[in-house]
């Protein structure tokens, strides 16, 4: 007698289907209060309790599960939170129904959760909630609109804006920074011998032009030929591109360059003297609606075509900083190249093992950054700008002022 073939015993994955209230409910919880997983799962559980035991999961919805939709949600940016997103830059007021009920669910269960936000009219607790001090923003994941340089505000004056607000209006920790339409003073490639392209230390053109064909720009061709363009890019696919990609951090290239070392280069750009388009890729991303793992554009920028020479304030061999980092202490103790090393992803498990090793908003910071910038040439008209960057992007602590670390980029020149 022959044995029956094809029958899977295994037991099916539970999947819970996601309703839009669920997702504007779970969006409140992520965005108005700080993180409490556990909290988070217990609360949405109570409240959706017939829908997800209808879905098979009897003993509610886990908090990865919880986590994972949030994760997608923001990846992919879902309707549900950029509605709930726009009401975050705006203010609360909308979601003041499901606020309430988000916090008489948690005191019903006995939980404690730390809102960040304050509702006057909301009846509080006998347990006095603790504020939470808001992260430092990440300055890679802030998304800028279409620009072509020149006459804009400052772009870390609009981040010290930005922090300043979050802080006076009691930000979540974790919370996604405001959207900015400004353009950063200074931009950063790498590139290597694979690159597209002509990339030398004075000048730097995009693979569709390398070969002296005339640059033509964006308003001469049709939106499809454009969208075509954009998507062989950010799908790298090995036909010759007009962009160049390029980064609002020097984090990202520095990563890059030290996997990929074959010549490898960090270039350092002035936007105002660019004389073509700066595209957010993370804009193209979402007006396209695509969808690439573990990639979504964020914290980059594609110039059009060229970027000439008065662009480029000036480029180092990663070769170089490398060097610089075993000859210089302070240098390598600032830069923390064998961290960056370590991770192949420049992703979170990175940025926090950053911080675990970072300085702090002092004159010792100051010192090492300013010590580094002047060791790679960068002109001191630029080192406010520069060091600013690299304080955010490696994640140095918040403690000091910004004058006493001024005063030590200045020293380290």
């Amino acid at each position: 007698m022959e044995l029956e073939t094809g029958l899977n015993y295994r037991t099916p994955r539970l999947q819970n289907r996601w309703t839009r209230e669920q997702r504007l409910f779970l969006g409140c919880l992520y965005e108005f209060f700080q993180r409490n997983t556990s909290a988070f799962r217990d609360i949405f559980n109570q409240v959706f309790g017939p829908e997800v035991t209808e879905c098979g999961f009897t003993g509610g919805i886990p908090s990865s599960t919880l986590r994972a939709q949030w994760g997608e949600m923001v990846r992919y940016a879902y309707p549900e939170w950029r509605e709930v997103q726009q009401h975050t830059s705006e203010g609360y007021w909308r979601w003041i129904p499901t606020l309430r009920r988000i916090r008489r669910t948690a005191r019903s269960l006995g939980l404690h959760i730390v809102p960040n936000y304050v509702d006057d009219n909301e009846e509080t607790s006998g347990v006095q909630e603790q504020v939470p001090v808001p992260e430092t923003i990440d300055i890679t994941q802030i998304d800028i609109s279409l620009c072509s340089g020149g006459d804009k505000v400052c772009f870390w004056c609009v981040q010290d804006q930005i922090s300043n607000e979050a802080q006076e209006k009691i930000n979540p920790p974790r919370s996604r920074p405001r959207w900015t339409d400004e353009v950063p003073p200074v931009i950063y490639r790498w590139s290597n011998i694979d690159s597209q392209g002509v990339n030398s230390k004075t000048l730097l053109l995009a693979g569709l032009f390398a070969d002296g064909r005339q640059i033509f720009m964006p308003e001469d061709i049709c939106q499809e030929e454009f969208t075509g363009y954009f998507l062989n890019h950010v799908h790298i696919e090995k036909t010759p591109s007009p962009f160049i990609s390029t980064f609002c951090s020097m984090l990202a290239p520095i990563h890059r360059a030290l996997w990929n070392k074959e010549g490898a280069i960090i270039s350092i750009i002035d936007t105002k003297k660019l004389d073509t388009k700066v595209y957010p890729a993370i804009k193209l991303f979402r007006e396209q609606n695509l969808r690439i793992r573990g990639y979504d554009g964020r914290g980059e920028f594609l110039v059009w075509g060229k970027i000439p020479s008065a662009a480029i304030i000036c480029a180092v061999k990663i070769s170089t900083i490398q060097q610089l980092a075993d000859e210089h202490v302070e240098i390598g103790q600032f830069l923390q190249l064998e961290n960056l090393i370590s991770h192949q992803y420049n992703r979170k498990q990175l940025h926090d093992d950053l911080a675990k090793e970072s300085g702090q908003l002092d004159r010792i910071s100051g010192f090492k950054i300013g010590k580094f910038l002047n060791s790679i040439n960068l002109p001191f008209e630029f080192s406010k700008e520069v060091s600013k960057g690299l304080f955010y992007s490696w994640r140095l602590k918040r403690q000091g002022t910004w004058e006493s670390f001024y005063k030590g980029v200045d020293t380290g020149y």
